[in-house]
């Protein structure tokens, strides 16, 4: 297929939209379909260990259903009742109307039997429509702009029936249609297996710094030193010089506020909340507050401590920072922090990878008590965690390594996750470029 100008363009009168060919039309959403725009029940069914998949809106991904992430399964009984309202089939699209994913999109490639719940909205295309080609206009910015200009927004987005079904979609003939549908088919998967590739790449790095980390923490940087048994079954060998010790004799845990010095009590110090830590370890220091304010309730911590997650899914995501960059002597955080303040003998910055360790993450996880998506990392864990140690030399020695190749792994995945902007920034301009017309498609 080639691209290229139409011959002449008018006003679509839509600003989003802009100049589109003369010879194409701009019409409602609710100009297209074959049946009234419509949404699943509005009432909780029961939800059985099977029967009829029920969907809702966190099964809409990447364009499509993903039925692995259905809510449930109902009676056919009450697909038959839920039947009666709409009822899914080959080729409807979906529109999320409501929720923190509203306005993402999903074609139906399936003849399996399903039906979906009210934050769904069923669109289904007329005659007049290719179906593909009305999803890829529902998938482009230009909807997506509509529908973020158009929603109401109280505790997460929504966008009501009668709204949505008033937003704007072009129509060329449907010939047209059937080819743009085609070339943006073929265009878009040949960028989502390329995309697909790089995020492989991603986790294989990923897998490389984690190896990294944990043989320099466990084994040290010697292939060849004398090893002996730690005496800990999970731990395994251990450099023969090395001691093992559990954790609160290589750093005080969640030390209490050792004020030795005198404050104002509108002294500024530096607030962490969890957000402002990232999974890569570093801190944004940027909120200030009054010591008066934090220092009874909230986290207390020092400059050079090391701070772990201690909530999930905080901790299994790896957050957690060395506070050396910390640009005040103390501060405090969230409640959800530990703090591991290490001792004269033992180097903050390996502590620090420690807690960065397969080992100690997996145990960590595995460990966790509370009920189910409030789990914590219980502070008995981080005390009584073994851990082998090296001389103060060869930690110095162990942390410069791994800094050194874990930059070089770095700096190959931003390169990568660049990239993958870049393709999902040319997928989203190539989509809204063909569907209004900007450029054409000819066979």
């Amino acid at each position: 297929m080639l691209m290229k100008p139409y011959e002449k363009y008018k006003d679509s009168g839509v600003a989003w939209i802009g100049m589109v060919p003369e010879h194409w039309a701009v019409v409602a959403l609710k100009r297209c379909v074959a049946i009234k725009i419509t949404d699943g029940p509005h009432e909780t069914p029961e939800f059985l260990l099977e029967g009829v998949p029920f969907i809702s809106a966190e099964a809409v991904q990447n364009g499509t259903i993903n039925f692995e992430s259905k809510r449930g399964y109902i009676s056919e009984y009450e697909d038959k009742r839920f039947s009666l309202k709409c009822k899914p089939r080959r080729d409807d699209i979906f529109i999320v109307k409501s929720g923190s994913t509203t306005g993402k999109v999903a074609i139906v490639k399936t003849d399996e039997n399903f039906n979906i719940w009210s934050p769904l909205a069923l669109v289904r295309a007329n005659d007049f429509y290719e179906p593909n080609f009305l999803f890829h206009f529902l998938s482009s910015n230009i909807f997506q702009i509509q529908v973020q200009l158009f929603w109401s927004f109280g505790t997460q987005p929504n966008i009501g029936m009668n709204v949505l079904e008033n937003l704007k979609v072009t129509r060329p003939q449907k010939s047209e249609q059937t080819a743009i549908a085609r070339y943006l088919d073929q265009k878009t998967s040949e960028i989502d297996q390329l995309i697909a590739q790089k995020e492989r790449l991603l986790a294989l790095w990923e897998e490389e710094k984690t190896a990294l980390i944990n043989q320099a923490v466990t084994r040290g940087l010697d292939a060849g030193a004398k090893m002996k048994d730690s005496g800990v079954a999970w731990l395994g060998e251990v450099p023969e010089h090395w001691e093992v010790k559990r954790l609160k004799y290589v750093g005080e845990i969640n030390p209490t506020k050792d004020f030795d010095f005198e404050y104002d009590t509108e002294t500024l110090c530096t607030f962490l909340p969890m957000e402002k830590v990232s999974e890569e370890g570093e801190i944004d220091c940027s909120i200030k507050k009054p010591v008066s304010e934090l220092v009874s309730g909230f986290t207390f911590f020092k400059k050079n401590d090391v701070i772990v997650a201690k909530i999930t899914p905080c901790f299994e995501n790896g957050k957690g920072a060395i506070l050396e960059k910390l640009d005040t002597d103390f501060g405090f955080g969230s409640t959800e922090f530990h703090v591991i303040r290490p001792k004269n003998d033992v180097l903050g910055k390996f502590l620090y990878f420690l807690t960065k360790s397969e080992i100690f993450m997996n145990m960590g996880e595995a460990m966790m008590i509370g009920s189910a998506g409030q789990k914590r990392v219980p502070t008995d864990f981080i005390r009584n965690f073994t851990v082998s140690l090296p001389k103060l030399l060869e930690q110095t020695a162990i942390v410069r390594h791994i800094e050194t190749q874990t930059a070089r792994i770095q700096t190959q995945m931003n390169q990568t996750r660049k990239l993958i902007e870049l393709l999902r920034e040319y997928r989203a301009t190539l989509i809204s470029e063909v569907v209004t017309g900007k450029v054409k498609i000819t066979e």
